[in-house]
């Protein structure tokens, strides 16, 4: 099973994290099983990820979440020894050089997750496997909260 996890940080903490939600939808194609720990949108318990045992653990690190990402890399080493630890997202891109030379024991991920030219051919962001969906569809569902999705390559902010 592979686990991803979305670290608790500052910021904008109502919407979940889109990357990782179209992570899901790609794996949910090829029937690979993962579950989405999400502790950005509800960060409690802290360290519920140790509930599930992962060939591969993926973690999302952005700059607001890059100390906790760290902290939670060393939990995991601590309880499963040499299992693979992935850390992706824009952190990773932004300070490459940085990343591997703080933390040997990651590694990083750079680039798409897919490589198609047609969008149009890629599945809608899947947010079944994150632990917070329900909290999530019940935000969605009172209209506090958006369901986002992103209709370009590269990153959606100015």
């Amino acid at each position: 099973m592979k686990i991803f996890i979305d670290p608790e940080g500052k910021g904008n903490i109502s919407v979940p994290n889109i990357g990782l939600a179209y992570i899901s939808a790609n794996l949910n194609l090829r029937k690979e099983e993962h579950k989405i720990i999400d502790q950005l949108t509800q960060p409690r318990p802290k360290n519920r990820f140790l509930e599930y045992r992962g060939d591969l653990f993926g973690i999302s690190v952005k700059m607001n979440t890059y100390r906790e990402a760290q902290k939670i890399t060393k939990i995991i080493r601590e309880k499963y020894g040499s299992v693979k630890i992935i850390w992706g997202g824009p952190h990773i891109l932004c300070s490459l050089e940085r990343i591997k030379r703080e933390n040997p024991y990651v590694e990083p991920f750079v680039g798409e997750w897919d490589y198609t030219e047609d969008l149009d051919s890629l599945p809608f962001p899947r947010y079944f496997n994150f632990d917070s969906y329900d909290s999530l569809y019940k935000l969605w569902s009172l209209g506090r909260s958006s369901n986002p999705i992103i209709t370009s390559r590269g990153c959606p902010y100015s």
